[in-house]
């Protein structure tokens, strides 16, 4: 009994960080309700940029 317990709360674990990840993915076009113009939202999108992690991740010289 000891042992179904433990193999169930690694699944349980994973679960939450799958939930928490599906959260954090954020479109980059919600940037544009803080005040990020929509064309430049289009040119992240068009080198490949398509979520705000994507954004934070990128170095200032490969966006620039």
């Amino acid at each position: 009994m000891v042992v179904t317990v433990q193999a169930e709360k690694p699944r349980a674990e994973v679960d939450c960080t799958e939930e928490e990840e599906a959260d954090f993915i954020q479109d980059v076009e919600q940037l544009q309700n803080h005040g990020i113009n929509m064309a430049d939202i289009k040119k992240l999108q068009a080198v490949g940029i398509c979520t705000v992690k994507g954004v934070m991740m990128t170095t200032k010289k490969t966006s620039g």
